[in-house]
């Protein structure tokens, strides 16, 4: 049992008598627009919305072209900021990356527990906003912040990810600044619904390398058009059945180069996280997939800050600055209908 599981919340907002859907809302602003700007501005803002998006899709550079053999493409400088939710968590002691996690509200990191208990990294700190792994080569992307405390899944099974509740929250000495969190948390099943207007696309964001062992990149890169692996046919292919509260996917039919980053987000539409990367199986071809966190369900328990289901834990060690951080008790995710229009 993945522990709290619900559902994507609703949102009902009142128009007048009637209830009304975050789409009937975005029709009423948009009629209001052409009031109050006339049909000239609306058409100016609607075009200001296709470059913005355009704008997303030139976030991967495709150096080699479309035919090249990897399926890695680095995120440009241009989009250094678009993923500042993405976080580089570091060894203590050797600066080192350790695996990646996902900032979710200003002081709170989610990671993979696999992370923090298995490579012994239990108060990492983090770099927040950055492509790159190397502080130096980029001095202003220097933003790291202390953990105070972790908070890890009470079911989750010490050295054995396979096990399922592989999920843990940092929270951090201080709140973010200068990046946002990330826009919103989704399930796979409605990122993949085809009654929505924009049917989602999965990318796999993270500092991949070639197994457990290797290098990471240096720089942030993507691997989009995932896809998706149904229960029955990722048991088959890993040998073993797959735990609750979990996903699988595998990469396009691609030769694979630099593939794993623990802790690695797949989003949707580069907007709503679905997954963290949990663990791999020895790979004897590319059919065999990566199985990942279900973020969605544990919604509930990430909001709660793990309340009566987790391992909460503060650094004994701690400076002053880590009472505001003790005395964090719940926060509150952000969901489509809280970003702008």
């Amino acid at each position: 049992m993945p522990g709290q599981t619900s559902s994507r919340p609703s949102k009902l907002r009142q128009q007048g008598r009637g209830g009304g859907g975050p789409m009937q809302t975005r029709l009423a602003v948009l009629g209001l627009l052409a009031l109050v700007v006339g049909t000239g501005g609306l058409l100016l803002y609607l075009r200001l919305r296709q470059q913005r998006d355009a704008a997303v899709a030139m976030c991967y550079n495709t150096e080699n072209g479309p035919e090249a053999k990897s399926i890695n493409f680095k995120v440009s400088t241009n989009c250094e900021r678009r993923f500042g939710f993405v976080v580089n968590v570091m060894d203590p002691l050797l600066q080192t990356h350790a695996c990646t996690g996902v900032l979710v509200a200003p002081r709170v990191v989610v990671v993979p527990a696999s992370c923090i208990e298995e490579k012994k990294v239990e108060y990492p700190p983090v770099r927040l906003g950055s492509n790159h792994l190397n502080p130096a080569d980029v001095p202003h992307e220097n933003d790291v912040r202390n953990t105070c405390r972790r908070i890890t899944h009470k079911d989750y099974q010490k050295n054995n990810p396979k096990k399922g509740a592989d999920i843990a929250l940092l929270i951090l000495e201080s709140p973010a600044v200068h990046n946002a969190p990330i826009s919103g948390i989704t399930s796979l099943q409605d990122c993949q619904d085809p009654r929505h207007s924009r049917k989602g696309n999965m990318t796999a964001f993270g500092w991949f390398s070639a197994g457990m062992s290797q290098t990471p990149s240096f720089e942030l890169q993507a691997v989009p058009n995932l896809e998706w692996v149904d229960k029955a046919q990722c048991r088959k292919a890993l040998g073993h059945g797959t735990p609750s509260g979990t996903v699988c996917s595998k990469y396009p039919n691609r030769a694979t180069i630099a593939e794993w980053d623990l802790g690695s987000p797949i989003l949707c539409n580069d907007e709503e996280l679905v997954g963290l990367a949990s663990y791999e199986q020895m790979r004897v071809s590319r059919d065999v997939p990566y199985v990942y966190t279900h973020i969605s369900e544990y919604r509930h328990w990430i909001e709660s800050l793990g309340e009566k289901a987790s391992v909460d834990e503060t650094n004994d060690e701690a400076r002053p600055e880590c009472k505001a951080a003790r005395d964090v008790r719940k926060i509150v995710l952000k969901t489509a209908d809280d970003r702008e229009l």
